[in-house]
């Protein structure tokens, strides 16, 4: 990605079948050119394949249309939200694509415009549903957390220039603060986060139809949970893969392990699963020069981390985790006077930044997909 230009790198993403390209290009494509760019440049690739009208032009066609129904399905939030001119620009592509006269003796390919069409109103509407829905929101004050939410997406909004420009002018912010203060902070996100989903939402089971209008009504706490857990996971690895130097990646994925391990203290397993599956993701576990760098200290956490959780066993290390912090939870309240409230230690301070056994708190955060997991199996079990 960094060696090519950028018409090059578009030719190759509408040109092969190559799923790995495709996730790699829309992870980091932002560190070189703006969303909007990107819009009509892949308009400028449809036109030019419909007015080559042979078999190739069709080919480049269905691969463009996959290509940017991968962006509106995966990065709706990411780009098209925060951008009216991208919403602008690419509805209005839509609209011409479907008027051209090339074509209309073309059905399957009609039917993929109109499809693509269909697909931006859905992710759209989803989109509104999902903000109306969830209590949490990253930008609406000026506190440090709203300042570190920025930060955190701040690298998926750059303006355009080249490649190699932008690759070494780049810089992680996580290297800005201490692991305790960041770790800090991912619980109070994921406890707001966690807060937003009412009970019945669980109990009821409606947030596996996504193509429900009314299921996705009765469930926007859970719906946010879930895209939340999958864009971490995408955002740890891009933290990683926008920078150019091996060295300041090996500082940065160090620095992620030291933050998924104080979760783990905290008792934080959802940002804990959502970092070490962003580590274990193919576009970073193939930095081969990049974990030469990474020290053995932290090596050795991140597997003491995967084992913990590995879902062998029905996620047999996480679900003991768990259950282990309810019953501390529930003798500590019961042990307690009644006039007396529970003290919440997630501001505790931590001895040394080395100490990677000693766990803070009494409460923990779930792994809210084991959650719902349990939740699908029992829903199962009572239908039978």
């Amino acid at each position: 990605l960094v060696a090519g230009t950028v018409e090059k790198l578009i030719e190759k993403l509408t040109s092969e079948i190559d799923y790995e390209f495709l996730s790699d290009f829309f992870m980091t494509y932002r560190s070189f050119m703006s969303p909007v760019q990107l819009c009509k440049t892949l308009g400028a690739r449809l036109k030019w394949a419909i007015d080559e009208g042979n078999e190739n032009g069709k080919f480049i066609q269905l691969r463009t249309y996959s290509a940017i129904k991968h962006w509106l399905v995966f990065y709706f939030d990411y780009d098209y939200v925060p951008s009216r001119a991208l919403r602008f620009t690419m509805i209005n592509l839509l609209k011409d694509l479907q008027t051209r006269p090339e074509l209309a003796s073309s059905p399957d390919i009609l039917k993929c415009v109109r499809d693509l069409y269909e697909c931006y109103k859905r992710e759209k509407k989803s989109s509104i549903k999902r903000n109306r829905n969830s209590t949490y929101d990253p930008h609406a004050n000026q506190s440090f957390n709203s300042d570190m939410e920025r930060k955190v997406t701040s690298n998926l909004q750059v303006k355009l220039r080249s490649p190699r420009q932008s690759q070494q002018s780049l810089k992680s912010f996580l290297l800005s603060y201490s692991t305790e203060t960041i770790a800090q902070q991912f619980c109070i996100i994921e406890q707001r986060c966690l807060c937003a989903v009412e009970w019945h939402e669980l109990i009821e089971v409606y947030w596996k139809d996504r193509t429900n209008e009314n299921a996705v009504k009765k469930c926007g706490g859970v719906l946010a949970q879930i895209d939340r857990f999958n864009m971490m996971s995408q955002w740890v690895a891009t933290e990683i893969v926008t920078l150019k130097s091996v060295e300041e990646r090996a500082r940065v994925i160090e620095k992620l392990i030291r933050i998924a391990m104080r979760c783990y203290q905290h008792r934080n397993y959802s940002t804990l699963l959502q970092m070490v599956l962003g580590l274990q993701s193919s576009s970073i576990s193939r930095l081969t020069k990049t974990w030469s760098k990474v020290g053995s200290h932290e090596k050795r956490m991140l597997e003491e981390l995967k084992e913990f959780t590995s879902p062998c066993k029905n996620w047999k290390n996480i679900r003991e985790a768990m259950q282990k912090s309810s019953e501390d939870y529930k003798y500590l309240v019961w042990s307690k006077e009644p006039e007396e409230p529970v003290p919440t230690r997630l501001d505790a301070p931590m001895e040394n930044e080395k100490n990677d056994c000693q766990m803070v708190g009494e409460a923990c955060i779930p792994f809210f997909g084991k959650l719902l997991l349990d939740t699908c199996s029992s829903g199962t079990r009572n239908s039978n």
